[in-house]
């Protein structure tokens, strides 16, 4: 409910490994909304959800962000930045990432 009070956010995927030392991608929602009391704007990240890394390409990246925004109803249209691990490894399948989500 909060989320939809401002509309636009952004994304935060990043990849950490477990205690069991497995590899998983965190999901991290981003937005801005106004206190109705204060009038000030806050800046407010909410954690979505941990999902195993099955897979590690661009396009399996990709399904697991499509994926967890529709199981929390969140639109993708309204997605306005993108942020991910800075990993140099990660750099080519984030590229692919970030086109996949714009087309």
């Amino acid at each position: 409910e909060e989320r939809q009070e401002s509309i636009y956010y952004g994304l935060i995927v990043d990849a950490t490994p477990d205690v069991s030392h497995l590899e998983q991608n965190v999901f991290i929602l981003r937005y801005v909304i106004q206190n109705k009391d204060s009038k000030e704007y806050e800046i407010k990240e909410r954690f979505l959800k941990f999902v195993n890394c099955n897979g590690k390409s661009g396009e399996d990246i990709t399904n697991e962000i499509v994926t967890v925004l529709a199981e929390n109803n969140i639109p993708l249209e309204d997605c306005r930045a993108q942020a991910y691990d800075g990993g140099s490894n990660m750099c080519g399948k984030i590229k692919r990432v970030k086109a996949r989500l714009l087309e």
